[in-house]
């Protein structure tokens, strides 16, 4: 199952194609990127995400990203920390 940061580098890799920068501003590891990479190919079923020379290459295309977001519901959401104190604090 994709979480919150899956998404987000999937939006980063939109406009930015170096995995340094996107390391940096997912505050994560260049190996730890290419693991979420890993996971968001295995849950589209394809290798559509791939990094050569240290720089993103995507043929992901629209039926993909519905598919990556179809099966998001807010109880399969896994919600990080934070987000979850500040549920318990407001509800």
């Amino acid at each position: 199952m994709l979480k919150k940061q899956h998404f987000e580098l999937l939006k980063l890799i939109e406009n930015e194609k170096k995995l340094s920068k996107i390391a940096e501003l997912l505050n994560l590891t260049e190996r730890s990127v290419r693991y979420k990479i890993d996971e968001i190919n295995e849950e589209i079923g394809s290798k559509k995400i791939e990094i050569k020379k240290r720089e993103f290459f995507s043929s992901l295309n629209k039926d993909d990203m519905d598919k990556l977001f179809e099966n998001i519901e807010s109880t399969n959401y896994i919600y990080s920390q934070k987000k979850r104190e500040l549920i318990i604090l407001y509800t």
